[in-house]
């Protein structure tokens, strides 16, 4: 359901919010992902972000402070638990149709 959801989607991407109610201020949710999206060049300046591939393929993509590129991680399921520090300029790229990767900021 939820990969269909972001086949369907102009994004190409669809979240499912894990977090318990209005209250739970954390961020935890499924990201469906097709190939296509865009997933600009960001950080989370308030906290680290812990990031699961679930199913499928994809490649999370490390800068510098300048945007330089640093670095690449290639996320398949059972590989990599990724622990993006607090500030770390990151992005993805997705590489498998039906990804779903689970994030918690």
């Amino acid at each position: 359901m939820l990969t269909e959801s972001a086949k369907a989607s102009e994004r190409l991407r669809c979240n499912l919010d894990l977090r318990n109610g209005p209250e739970d201020l954390s961020q935890r949710m499924l990201n469906a992902l097709e190939p296509g999206t865009v997933m600009p060049i960001h950080r989370h300046k308030g906290s680290s972000e812990t990031c699961v591939c679930i199913r499928g393929h994809f490649e999370e993509y490390f800068y510098d402070e300048n945007g330089k590129f640093t670095e690449t991680i290639d996320m398949v399921p059972g590989g990599y638990v990724l622990n993006i520090e607090k500030g770390q300029w990151h992005s993805l790229k997705c590489l498998e149709s039906g990804t779903v990767l689970m994030e918690r900021i």
